[in-house]
Order: structure tokens, then sequence, then C-alpha cells
């Protein structure tokens, strides 16, 4: 639980908004924080792994 392993990588553009939506998410500190971060990366970016 403490280091979960990778299951995903993304190339993600680096638009405005993405670093205050990560900051966001880690401020909260919520699995719902983080599942809505997460849905943004799978949206924006690209799978590559």
């Amino acid at each position: 639980m403490r280091n979960p392993d990778i299951e995903h990588v993304y190339a993600i553009d680096n638009r405005y908004g993405l670093r205050r939506d990560y900051r966001e998410s880690m401020k909260r500190n919520s699995i719902e924080s983080h599942y809505i971060f997460k849905d943004i990366l799978e949206r924006e970016g690209m799978q590559i792994i």
C-alpha cells in the first residue's frame, strides 16, 4: 500500500492548469481527488505503457 506498482504511463501536453489540478488533488488528499486527477490524465493523455 505504501509503494504501489506503476500501472500506466501517460504522455501529457503541458496545458495551462494541469499543475493546479495536480496540486489541488494533493492538497485535498482523498481517494476522490486522486481519482479525478487520474481521470483527467486518462482523458487528455496518450497511454504509453
